[in-house]
């Protein structure tokens, strides 16, 4: 019992917070296309740019946003970080899997920030991938 818990405690260290932040944001909001859970984990400009989605979005039903995304299949994969004093920058590329073969590529810039001792996002930008 003592072996297992010195195991999950090890890899618990192991753990990159500001690296989970960031990959937890881009599921929430990009895969999961969840702004309301992808919200707690924003400080900052990121949480202005979420609150006024919601707003744009009040009279859009769950329903509605589940039947829009059924379609759709969203990977990501992170491609480099960067750490810079007090913030660390994380750069994703996302591969959105379109009906009849087509597909969108992305790059993402999720930018967190330790606040309170907790690592929160605090912008977060696309950039379009030109067509080859």
């Amino acid at each position: 019992m003592a072996s297992l818990f010195l195991i999950l405690f090890l890899l618990a260290c192991g753990r990159d917070a500001a690296e989970d932040t960031a990959t937890e944001f881009v599921n929430w909001y990009y895969v999961q296309i969840d702004q309301k859970q992808a919200l707690p984990l924003t400080v900052g400009l990121a949480t202005q740019k979420l609150q006024r989605e919601l707003v744009t979005l009040q009279g859009v039903g769950a329903e509605q946003r589940r039947q829009g995304k059924k379609d759709l299949t969203v990977r990501y994969t992170l491609d480099k970080s960067r750490e810079e004093e007090d913030r660390r920058y994380f750069f994703f590329t996302l591969k959105v899997e379109l009906p009849q073969g087509r597909s969108i590529e992305k790059k993402l810039l999720i930018t967190t920030i330790q606040r309170e001792g907790k690592w929160r996002v605090s912008n977060y930008d696309e950039y379009d991938v030109p067509l080859q």
